[in-house]
């Protein structure tokens, strides 16, 4: 991924998703900053993944561990990964920490992220990124921040799928709203929710077509 307009680059299918969504039961976790934190109307990225989830798959358990806090960049969140999403034994687990990043050099420290999601083989990881206003010329431009540029290194690195979010939004001004919903109760580590889709007959054909890797 080397300009604004591509918007995910597939890397490597995802197995562990795959494998949970045939035994009916996934845990997804989000690590991030406050775009992705959860809030009471699920009007956040993250919980749109959640939705989706359980409309595409129906009778699948989906338990969301969403570990993101405002201003969390990568120093932060390899402090806090072990705790917050691999004590959960997280099968999809969602890693945004590029716009909190900045300019700032956290490569030793993203790449302790990844290492630590990967270390075991127990879950797919993909990373997805979002832009603050500081971002906005460069992608005008139709080139990518350098924050996102130094994650796709890794992301090419360790063949790790990526999702550029901002890029749909290359071409339109800035939105401001005039304020955030209130945030849902929240456990210590974020928020924990169990969904199930409306009806109880699980899909099961995944294991019978081609995996789409984000």
């Amino acid at each position: 991924m080397r300009d604004c307009t591509q918007y995910i680059h597939a890397r490597r299918p995802l197995y562990h998703t795959a494998e949970a969504i045939r035994r009916g039961h996934i845990t997804i976790g989000f690590i991030g900053g406050s775009i992705t934190e959860p809030v009471a109307d699920g009007h956040r990225w993250s919980g749109k993944i959640i939705d989706w989830f359980v409309a595409e798959f129906p009778g699948l358990i989906v338990d969301e561990e969403n570990a993101a806090k405002g201003a969390t960049g990568s120093l932060n969140a390899i402090l806090r990964v072990e705790d917050d999403i691999l004590a959960y034994n997280c099968d999809l687990v969602f890693v945004e920490t590029a716009v909190n990043d900045g300019e700032k050099a956290w490569g030793a420290c993203r790449e302790g992220i990844l290492r630590k999601l990967m270390k075991n083989d127990v879950c797919d990881v993909v990373l997805t990124y979002t832009y603050s206003q500081a971002m906005y010329e460069t992608m005008l431009a139709g080139k990518l921040p350098q924050t996102i540029l130094d994650w796709e290194e890794l992301a090419e690195h360790y063949q790790l799928s990526s999702v550029h979010m901002a890029s749909r939004s290359c071409r339109q001004p800035p939105v401001r709203r005039a304020g955030l919903p209130p945030a849902p109760p929240r456990n210590r580590h974020g928020a924990a929710r169990e969904h199930t889709a409306p009806r109880a007959a699980a899909r099961g054909q995944l294991g019978e077509r081609p995996h789409t890797a984000l």
